[in-house]
């Protein structure tokens, strides 16, 4: 599945064919984004809205692995921040992270979330936290990416 070369013809050139697009991808990338989306707890929604930024190292086998760091604004918390790790094969997505709330209904501990992305741009992801006292969060989301090649 990899390029093939050509004989050398009467230039003594090798040509290559071009690699598929999936075969470009390998290497490792910064994706900077947006996300929004809805908490659920206690049996009331409410919104929230911030940015996230990951540094991930795509493998030639589809598999990819990284770090994930995300902070943003809560209608009930005011804010909250996350920071762990992710790692996938192909658009599949999960995500395990220290996760904290603050000023009001402040708490810390753990989120996980799924994902599904189309071409690590537009994921869509569901997921929840425990925080401190047993307090569950659960959420639904939409994270825009711009992806940027930060090395082969």
């Amino acid at each position: 599945m990899g390029a093939q070369a050509e004989p050398a013809g009467e230039t003594g050139v090798e040509r290559a064919e071009p690699e598929p697009f999936l075969r470009q991808i390998p290497g490792v990338w910064t994706l900077i984004g947006a996300t929004t989306g809805t908490l659920f707890e206690r049996g009331e929604g409410s919104l929230f809205a911030g940015a996230e930024v990951s540094y991930v190292h795509y493998l030639r086998t589809h598999l990819w692995y990284g770090v994930v760091a995300e902070i943003r604004w809560e209608e009930r918390a005011k804010a909250a921040v996350a920071l762990g790790l992710e790692g996938g094969y192909g658009p599949l997505v999960v995500e395990a992270a220290m996760f904290g709330r603050f000023p009001r209904r402040a708490g810390f501990g753990i989120r996980g979330r799924s994902c599904v992305s189309v071409l690590a741009v537009v994921s869509f992801c569901v997921g929840g936290a425990v925080l401190s006292g047993g307090h569950r969060v659960r959420e639904i989301g939409l994270v825009l990416k711009y992806p940027r090649r930060f090395r082969d």
